[in-house]
């Protein structure tokens, strides 16, 4: 029997990446007609979520983490049988640049909120 050698490009990881980023740029960068649809299949008459809207997102978020852990786990693999890090060097890429957007938005969260924990009056 004969083995195949292995695919050197995520395509695996970057595809369950992609939704959380597509949703990201979308509401962050309000493309239209894109953002418009969003918030409507996203959102209640009242404003508040809906189910499809947080299933949405969850989803995306659980793809995105699922993504990550793909990525790190190939190249951990390919450090453990002797090959080195740079072994899968795609992986590596992928999985570093994906740390660091949750990174970002962690710290994103932190710079924003910390006022509200030291206690400053009328933060949101």
């Amino acid at each position: 029997m004969t083995t195949r050698p292995a695919d050197p490009w995520p395509r695996g990881p970057a595809l369950l990446a992609l939704p959380l980023l597509v949703l990201v740029l979308i509401a962050w960068l309000e493309w239209q007609p894109f953002a418009g649809l969003l918030r409507a299949v996203t959102s209640n008459a009242d404003g508040g979520p809906s189910a499809l809207g947080l299933m949405l997102v969850l989803g995306s978020i659980s793809a995105f983490l699922a993504a990550m852990a793909l990525s790190a786990a190939e190249v951990l693999r390919a450090r453990r049988a002797g090959r080195g890090w740079t072994a899968r060097p795609y992986h590596l890429a992928l999985a570093v640049g994906l740390s660091l957007i949750v990174l970002l938005g962690v710290g994103g969260l932190v710079v924003d909120q910390y006022p509200c924990w030291q206690g400053v009056p009328n933060c949101d």
